[in-house]
């Protein structure tokens, strides 16, 4: 699964959608953080583009996000096209 989602199609994360989505858990960032096993500064400079989620972090991220968001797609998150 690592490598569906951290392809060489990856061009970075949409910050903007990253946050819209967090919001819709009904989460607190640090909370997000928490589950995923990174610090809630990690999460704020994903969700404001200062950084991207890289490796095992998106894989975490995408997998906890899709407990809220089934039908989620690796492509609603980041800048790839669908193969």
């Amino acid at each position: 699964m690592t490598s569906d989602l951290v392809g060489s199609r990856c061009q970075g994360i949409n910050a903007m959608t990253l946050r819209q989505r967090i919001r819709g858990t009904g989460l607190a960032q640090h909370e997000v953080a928490s589950a995923i096993g990174v610090t809630e500064n990690t999460v704020s400079n994903w969700t404001t583009g200062k950084t991207t989620p890289q490796g095992e972090n998106l894989v975490r991220l995408v997998r906890y996000l899709r407990e809220f968001y089934p039908d989620l797609t690796i492509e609603d998150l980041l800048g790839v096209e669908a193969a």
